[in-house]
């Protein structure tokens, strides 16, 4: 059994939905609360754009991606919270002495 919490998994989810690509990824995530309420706006957020209907990426099939992520000892790793509030950290210039 997954020690991962509905949250990592509706991310997961998202993140594998067929046409949801990294801008999309964090701009939902920045326009709701969690994951799973963006899962859950993304067919009709996808039909008011104009979209073709969406095809949410199954549970079934991230519950498997992560137990056999797991057999391997590896980890699914998601950007830092900084990159899914769409803005860079700021980074101080160096100026030349």
């Amino acid at each position: 059994m997954s020690t991962w919490d509905p949250e990592r998994i509706a991310k997961l989810r998202l993140a594998r939905t067929h046409g949801v690509g990294p801008l999309t990824f964090q701009k939902l995530l920045r326009s709701h609360d969690t994951a799973a309420e963006a899962l859950e706006a993304l067919p009709e957020r996808a039909k008011k754009a104009g979209r073709r209907e969406i095809k949410l990426f199954p549970e079934s099939d991230a519950e498997r991606e992560i137990k056999a992520t797991e057999r391997f000892g590896a980890a699914v790793l998601f950007p830092a919270s900084w990159i899914t509030r769409l803005s860079l950290p700021s980074y101080h210039r160096l100026r030349p002495s």
